[in-house]
């Protein structure tokens, strides 16, 4: 059952492995996104031009306080935090959005590769799974996997089985019996009560 879990890297989906489509669809964006930029510096392209690779490093400061930094923005208090909040939560967004990018485009040995020695349990993803789990539990596990490459791969592997075992219903006697034969095991003995049930049918 393991061998049938596929990473998406590894699946298919409408006759396309899955490490090609992901690679397509952010070919498709960035190409969308360089059309829009280029049809936005058309007008700059055609004004007088100017020397902005002068100062490299005052230029590189300047960036880094004013747009990471977000240096000017407080000058307006509501407004300017909000701004913030909106601009760290794109940050986080962006940062979100490469790393499940190099998850879809590298497949599960790279995961396995970023097992460390805080990993958590099994136990703690099954749990979880189960609703077992604690507030506390629950927030460490949060909070461990959004760093940890290896734990997401495997608590979506965890998932994707107990998704599957759900959908599969459990073979009748006259179905299990070959697979009993081959394992040796003896049938089980039914109650009287059944067995009586049975015969009297």
């Amino acid at each position: 059952m393991a061998e049938a879990i596929q990473s998406p890297a590894q699946a298919t989906f409408w006759f396309v492995q899955g490490r090609v489509l992901f690679w397509l669809i952010n070919l498709l964006g960035s190409a969308c996104f360089a059309y829009i930029v280029a049809k936005r510096l058309t007008p700059l392209m055609r004004g007088q031009r100017d020397m902005r690779f002068d100062r490299p490093l005052m230029r590189l400061g300047r960036l880094l306080k004013f747009w990471f930094g977000q240096w000017r923005h407080p000058r307006y208090l509501a407004a300017g935090i909000i701004h913030i909040l909106l601009f760290s939560g794109f940050i986080v967004l962006v940062m979100h959005t490469f790393a499940l990018l190099a998850m879809g485009t590298s497949g599960r040995h790279a995961a396995a590769a970023a097992a460390g020695g805080e990993c958590l349990a099994p136990k703690a993803f099954l749990d979880m799974l189960d609703g077992r789990t604690t507030w506390r539990g629950r927030e460490e596990l949060e909070h461990h996997v959004t760093r940890c490459w290896h734990c997401v791969d495997h608590f979506c592997r965890l998932a994707e089985v107990v998704e599957l075992l759900r959908g599969i219903q459990p073979l009748s006697d006259l179905e299990a019996e070959p697979f009993r034969k081959l394992l040796g095991v003896p049938p089980a003995k039914r109650p009287g009560w059944k067995r009586w049930l049975a015969g009297g049918a």
